[in-house]
């Protein structure tokens, strides 16, 4: 009634399974903030630099880093798409300050 279970790959032998289970999270978090990084128009050190060149005496902490950085990003990423949608509109595959302008007009 009592047999012993051999180890499977979910229980730590000698704490190497947790060591590649940390990796494993590090990695996963590298790929993720490189990711990030190559969907992000305004990236957080870019963010840094204008509230240095606003108030060098002013810093952000990490969720007003976040928080902005998310606004800026949503806000590009919504203008560029509505202007991609005016360019379409009026006949063009090529999008134009012109487009731009219209919709920030608006």
């Amino acid at each position: 009634a009592g047999k012993a279970k051999a180890p499977t790959a979910g229980s730590a032998a000698g704490g190497e399974l947790g060591a590649a289970q940390m990796y494993s999270h590090e990695a996963d978090k590298l790929r993720q903030q490189r990711l990030e990084a190559a969907t992000t128009v305004l990236p957080q050190r870019k963010l840094l630099d204008l509230v240095n060149q606003i108030d060098p005496n002013q810093s952000l902490d990490e969720q007003a880093e976040h928080l902005l950085t998310d606004v800026a990003n949503d806000f590009i990423e919504r203008v560029v798409s509505f202007a991609c949608r005016l360019a379409k509109h009026r006949g063009s595959d090529t999008l134009e300050a012109k487009d731009v302008q219209l919709h920030l007009e608006r």
